[in-house]
C-alpha cells in the first residue's frame, strides 16, 4: 500500500464555500453556522475570512440562522451585521 503525500492548501471560491454550505445543510443536516465552521475547517480558513466571501441569500440564511439560535438579538439586523 503507497502512502501519497496529501496537499492541504485548500483554497476556495464563493461559489464553492456556498454550494459546500447548501449541501451540509441539506444532506448531512447541519445548520447554516454549523456548515459554515465546518467547512472553514476543511479548507483550513479562519470563519471570519470565509465570511467576505458570503453575501446575498446564504448570508440572509446565516443571519437568520444565528437569530433563531439566539447567537444575537433580532433588532432589526444591528447585531446581526457584527456576524460579517
Amino acid at each position: 500500500m503507497h502512502v501519497y503525500p496529501v496537499d492541504l492548501n485548500i483554497t476556495v471560491n464563493q461559489d464553492e464555500l456556498r454550494d459546500r454550505i447548501e449541501f451540509l445543510v441539506h444532506e448531512d443536516g447541519l445548520n447554516y453556522i454549523e456548515a459554515l465552521f465546518e467547512v472553514a475547517d476543511e479548507c483550513e480558513i479562519d470563519p471570519a475570512d470565509a465570511s467576505e466571501l458570503i453575501t446575498g441569500p446564504l448570508k440572509a440564511k446565516i443571519q437568520r440562522c444565528a437569530i433563531e439560535l439566539n447567537y444575537v438579538k433580532d433588532d432589526g439586523m444591528k447585531n446581526v451585521n457584527r456576524l460579517f
